[in-house]
């Protein structure tokens, strides 16, 4: 009988969808690194401790299985209906919008944010790097998330640097070394606008909204219109 692995089930995907799987998600997949497991309800507060599953410290993400990224391709992000558009899901948000693998051309994979509920989507990150870089800087900037969940400013600390060390080791040795420097920054309440109207709020944070600013502008935006899509429903 074949031994059906998270790893090998999304390479039978990606070879359906034709594209690549990028080498740092293939290691979080061989490691069982985006696997949450039967038990998660009654163990996820030591496990985020533990600093696992991969980013369990970022606010509003959830990884998918391959049986769930299988459907969402064939439900709703059919190629065939999508003008020579190709995406791979691999998490999504509370909401079910979907964070996708998208080619950028014909050498590269970036992330995508197929918006379930919008009129247009977009690609979000030129690669899975970046996608992971931005991810935590965000995180570092804002972390009140962890402390609505009853953490403990120690237990925040634990939980972000369990978690960032464990993905950082299936990182190059340049990305992880500057992600695992950040957290060594204080952990502190800092001013943060989370949009151009709302009223300021302080947070808990390891770097300011004015460094995460200049830190995310080392990984630009892919030059991209936003794009439709037309789920299977629709044809």
């Amino acid at each position: 009988m074949e031994n059906f692995t998270p790893l090998s089930e999304f390479e039978a995907l990606a070879s359906q969808t034709g594209i690549s799987l990028p080498p740092l998600l293939k290691n979080l997949l061989a490691f069982g690194k985006t696997a949450y497991g039967s038990d998660w309800s009654a163990t996820w507060r030591e496990r985020m401790l533990a600093g696992g599953p991969a980013f369990i410290c970022w606010y509003d993400f959830e990884w998918l299985d391959a049986a769930d990224a299988r459907r969402e391709v064939g439900e709703w992000l059919n190629p065939e209906a999508q003008d020579g558009k190709r995406f791979l899901p691999f998490a999504q948000s509370g909401a079910g919008d979907a964070y996708c693998l998208m080619p950028v051309d014909e050498n590269s994979v970036g992330v995508a944010l197929i918006f379930h509920d919008r009129e247009t989507s977009r690609m979000i990150h030129r690669s899975f790097e970046d996608f992971v870089i931005a991810g935590y800087l965000e995180c570092f900037a804002n972390l009140d998330h962890l402390a609505d969940d009853d953490f403990s400013e120690d237990e925040i600390l634990q939980c972000l640097k369990a978690d960032v060390h464990g993905v950082t080791a299936l990182m190059t040795e340049k990305q992880g070394a500057y992600l695992r420097s950040l957290c060594e920054q204080e952990l502190a309440k800092r001013e943060f606008h989370p949009g151009p109207k709302a009223r300021p709020e302080h947070v808990l944070s390891l770097i300011s909204q004015e460094q995460l600013e200049k830190e995310l502008a080392a990984v630009p935006m892919p030059d991209l219109a936003p794009f439709s899509i037309t789920a299977a429903w629709e044809l």
